[in-house]
This record gives C-alpha cells, structure tokens and sequence, in this order.
C-alpha cells in the first residue's frame, strides 16, 4: 500500500472545525473521481467518511476499501451485521437493503455537509434513533454551505434513484470550486477487461487470471490489494 504523507480529512476537520465552500467543493470533485472510478470497476464502497479521505498536499485519496462490495460477492454480508459507519450510511443502508453507488455518494453527501458545517447531517443518542434519523428526517438545515446548499440537498435525498448522479455532481461542485477546466477523472481500466467477479454485468464465477495492467501514469493512482481471496481497489483521485 501506498505510503500518504498526511492526515484524514476528520483530522483536517478536528483542527479547523469546518471548511470554506470552495475549499469543501474541490475535496468532493476528488473524492468524486475515486467513486465514479470504482463504479466503473464495479466496486461499492459501503464505509465512505472523513476518516477514510486521505489528504497529502492537493492530493485527495479514498481509502480503506476494506468492506467495499462487489456485485454478487455475499461474503461480508452477515444477518444482523452493521456495515459501515452509522453516521454516514444512507437510507437504504439502515434499512438493510443492498449498498449500491447511489448509496456511496448519500455518504458524499453527509461528508461535504460534516466538511462545511462541523457536524454531520444526522444524529441520535442511540444507533436505533440516529437510523430512524436517516431514513425518515431531514437532514438539520445547513447554516454555512450557501451556494453548496443545492448539491448536498441532491446527494442527501432518501430515493437513491432520485439522487444527483455521480457526473452532475461533479460537474456542480466544480463550478463552486472555481474550477476553470474539467477535472480529469482517475485512470479507469475498461470494464470488459476485468476479472468477471468485479464485473457489474455479469454473473459468472470469478476466474483465477492476473488483472490488466494499469495505463500510463498521469500523475493519479489506482492500486489492487487482496485479503482472504477478496480484491478490493484502493482508489486515489488527485491532481
């Protein structure tokens, strides 16, 4: 694994308490190269959050994909288990129903509203009202995010299917960043080139042959561990 000389955006937020717009919206169109980047491949990553957002310089990199999910794998599933971070699970994921990349940029969502306003969207004293919290509340109404406002209400909606997509997203955020030309996204391997256990169209048992090569470096990374017999992408998306 690759060695990040930095900290977390959870520690970034510790010490500042929270983050301009501009600031906030550059992180989430990084962050949004990385999960857009996973989606191709096929890859959920179910734990989205502050703590799991590496920042090295102008760097951002997404990590720990330790229980990210990939279509038709059932073996980090378990009848009863809680998933992820609390906090930062959408309404689906409380109410357990599969994790999908919708599902990720609810999680996005929550991260830039904890990034700009110094609290998460939702809370509860116990697990059991912070989850009733997320999926039938509204998120408390944001007093810093002005113009940031609009995206986080897009990625915070309880229909996943009603959610920004991953590209509108990107696209708004980037504006509010100032950002003058399109962001690149992270280097992508072809969908039909993958192994077809991290396929999304595709349900045949996953064969035992070496993953593609990556492309030519630009400058971002797209690295692949294993664990157990399970491979996980660890993403970076930086500039």
């Amino acid at each position: 694994m690759e060695l990040i000389q930095g900290g977390s955006l959870e520690d970034l937020l510790q010490r500042e308490g929270r983050l301009p717009v501009a600031r906030v919206s550059d992180l989430g169109v990084k962050i949004l190269d990385a999960l857009i980047a996973a989606r191709a491949a096929g890859v959920v990553h179910r734990d989205l959050k502050p703590a799991n957002i590496l920042l090295e310089g102008e760097r951002v990199v997404v990590t720990d994909f330790g229980i990210a999910a990939l279509e038709g794998d059932t073996r980090l599933t378990m009848s009863g288990a809680v998933l992820g971070t609390p906090t930062f699970m959408s309404p689906e994921q409380v109410s357990g129903l599969p994790a999908t990349p919708a599902s990720d940029l609810w999680s996005l969502g929550a991260t830039l509203y904890t990034a700009v306003e110094g609290r998460p969207p939702f809370s509860g004293r116990i697990l059991s009202s912070l989850f009733v919290a997320i999926a039938t509340q509204d998120p408390a109404p944001p007093q810093h995010s002005g113009p940031l406002t609009a995206v986080l209400d897009g990625l915070l909606i309880k229909n996943p299917a009603e959610r920004l997509t991953a590209e509108t997203a990107r696209d708004r955020l980037r504006r509010l960043a100032g950002t003058s030309e399109p962001h690149s996204s992270a280097p992508v391997w072809p969908v039909d080139a993958l192994e077809p256990a991290t396929r999304l169209d595709t349900h045949e048992p996953a064969s035992s042959g070496t993953p593609p090569a990556a492309g030519p470096s630009d400058g971002k990374t797209l690295a692949l561990g294993g664990d157990d017999g399970i491979d996980f992408w660890d993403l970076c998306a930086c500039r």
